[in-house]
């Protein structure tokens, strides 16, 4: 049996990247927090500093973009009706969020995450480790280069590795819907 394709693969220009970094460093840093409302914190599962974009900035309609065509020419076919606003996340030494999924089907809401999207936004050489994985029957190294956004079911567990030294930053928005039936 096979199936449709577990990812699709865009580009972004670095220099459009690097003047997003920008904005977002101006943004208030957080803890990044696990649940459905965000109400949970730890570090031993997820570390990492989060800053959250305002409406509508001008990257996630970019992003939103990149993640619309991969729904459509990967065959998923998700109904799709908006995304959610761009976190820019900063993973420094020993950063990292162990296997997770973005979407939560048994919270019984309206709406849930159907794609995720994310960016690279700093250069693989400035790190070392923070490789994305994704899980599908087994483990896939992504390869990405400053830049690249990827766009993958949102039900697929996934995972960034500790950052051994430097820093690895990231933006990434979800595609909503109606509730999977």
């Amino acid at each position: 049996m096979s199936h449709l394709p577990i990812w699709y693969m865009g580009q972004i220009p670095t220099d459009v990247c690097d003047a997003a970094v920008r904005e977002f460093m101006a943004i208030e840093p957080q803890q990044a927090k696990m649940g459905a409302d965000g109400e949970h914190e730890d570090t031993t599962h997820r570390d990492t500093v989060l800053r959250f974009a305002p409406d509508n900035h001008w990257f996630g309609g970019i992003m939103y973009q990149h993640g619309i065509a991969g729904n459509q020419a990967t065959g998923w076919g998700y109904d799709i009706t908006g995304h959610e606003n761009v976190q820019f996340g900063l993973y420094g030494p020993d950063g990292h969020y162990g296997w997770h999924m973005d979407t939560f089907p048994l919270c019984g809401q309206p709406m849930e995450r159907k794609v995720s999207v994310i960016c690279l936004m700093s250069d693989p050489s400035e790190y070392e480790g923070g490789d994305l994985e994704i899980q599908l029957y087994q483990d896939y190294k992504v390869d990405m280069q400053k830049g690249q956004i990827i766009a993958f079911p949102s039900m697929l567990q996934h995972r960034v590795l500790p950052i051994i030294s430097g820093i690895r930053t990231s933006a990434v928005i979800w595609l909503n819907g109606p509730r999977m039936r």
